[in-house]
């Protein structure tokens, strides 16, 4: 006879009444010595996450001094740069000084140069003059002078006037190399003047 479901239900319901059934504590509850274990086991661990923080954090610190130092050496290095660009930009600015300086007195020794160039040509232009006039001029003396010993050896008189010519033909060189002398000095003085008034231009 097949029963009803409600009356399927009420027998598993007594079935399970007359089982001995064992409490949840004691199904739940371990040993002592497991309990133990997993102690020990968290101790460990909390240790061991402890040593790893503190071995973290002493990591950490010495890179943070290594950071510090390191940022404080390139602004040493910095500044020091700094310093070292001003003071090339001064030794620069006192070089472009100097050599503008050197530049002028240079054009001045050249100015110089190219007017002792001009007396010395000139001088020694009048000079050769002089050289071949003064040679002519001595020969014709020579020639006087040996016409005059020959006319007049015994005359007192005559040896008078040939040294008389004599020192007149001295002093007349000596005129001749002193009009060279003032000449070189006026044409120099024109040159001067000639400058002078170019660069006032």
């Amino acid at each position: 006879m097949i029963q009803p479901p409600i009356e399927q239900y009420m027998s598993f319901l007594s079935g399970c009444l007359d089982s001995p059934t064992i409490p949840d504590s004691k199904q739940k509850r371990k040993a002592p010595d497991d309990v133990n274990r997993d102690q020990e086991r968290k101790k460990e661990a909390d240790r061991a996450y402890r040593q790893r923080c503190k071995f973290k954090k002493i990591k950490n610190e010495e890179k943070l001094c290594a950071l510090t130092e390191e940022n404080n050496r390139l602004d040493r290095e910095n500044k020091h740069l700094k310093n070292e660009e001003v003071r090339l930009k001064e030794v620069v600015q006192t070089q472009n000084e100097n050599m503008k300086q050197l530049q002028g007195h240079f054009c001045q020794l050249k100015s110089q140069l190219d007017k002792q160039n001009i007396v010395v040509e000139v001088l020694s232009k009048q000079l050769a003059m002089c050289k071949d006039i003064d040679r002519q001029r001595e020969i014709e003396r020579l020639k006087c002078e040996n016409d005059l010993l020959t006319k007049s050896i015994n005359n007192r008189d005559s040896l008078n006037i040939i040294q008389l010519e004599a020192k007149n033909t001295k002093l007349e060189q000596e005129k001749r190399s002193l009009q060279m002398i003032i000449d070189a000095l006026c044409t120099k003085i024109n040159k001067d003047s000639e400058h002078e008034l170019k660069e006032a231009c």
